[in-house]
């Protein structure tokens, strides 16, 4: 009877956790879609007004940039997300709970 009841705690912190995971990850990539929309929507504005072709180079140069920019910051959101989990596991907070303490630092 006490296996069962420690069986069914742990599998409801298993699930609950999966739950804040799977709200933030979600949201951080709804962050980043929408990121990368400005992006295109910035960069399509930018061809539109070139009128030559060295102002096309710079748009796309500036685009390149815009990107990596947003690439790199994608790969600290996996990392933060994955350091998250690594805090969660070892604690009772959940994965939103740190998100938002990292967020007020």
């Amino acid at each position: 009877m006490k296996f069962l009841l420690i069986a069914s705690l742990g599998l409801f912190s298993v699930g609950s956790f999966a739950q804040d995971d799977f709200s933030a990850k979600k949201q951080m990539k709804l962050q980043y879609l929408d990121q990368k929309i400005e992006l295109l929507q910035q960069s399509r504005s930018c061809i539109q007004e070139a009128s030559n072709k060295a102002a096309m180079k710079e748009c796309k140069d500036e685009m390149k940039a815009q990107k990596q920019e947003l690439k790199d910051q994608k790969k600290d959101w996996k990392q933060q997300r994955e350091e998250s989990k690594e805090k969660a596991q070892e604690g009772d907070a959940s994965i939103e709970e740190i998100y938002e303490s990292e967020s007020k630092d």
